[in-house]
């Protein structure tokens, strides 16, 4: 993929006119005396977009296990380099021990 087209991945007039797909809304920490809505997509969601912006072959993820937390990476390649990125935000417990999953 080339790297003009990585902007589609955050536009959402891409993902709202070209593929349907519209963001879920979710109260967030209360602030002051107010709660906070935040847009956010499934993982559905994120697998459609990222199908259409990269091609189904053009990223990858993969799921590592760190103090019974599980993280999820995920991967574009970039003009022939593959380019991984993750947060521990995202990370929650596992339900099965990580020997389980490899077997």
């Amino acid at each position: 993929m080339q790297k003009d087209k990585l902007t589609q991945l955050s536009d959402p007039n891409v993902h709202q006119l070209e593929l349907g797909i519209f963001p879920n809304w979710r109260q967030d920490a209360k602030v002051g005396n107010n709660r906070q809505i935040i847009p956010y997509y499934t993982a559905d969601q994120c697998r459609e977009i990222l199908d259409y912006v990269c091609g189904c072959e053009g990223w990858a993820n993969e799921y590592v296990g760190i103090n019974n937390m599980t993280f999820c990476n995920i991967g574009i390649e970039i003009e022939d380099k593959w380019v991984f990125k993750s947060v521990a935000g995202g990370g929650r417990k596992s339900t099965k021990e990580m020997s389980d999953i490899d077997a």
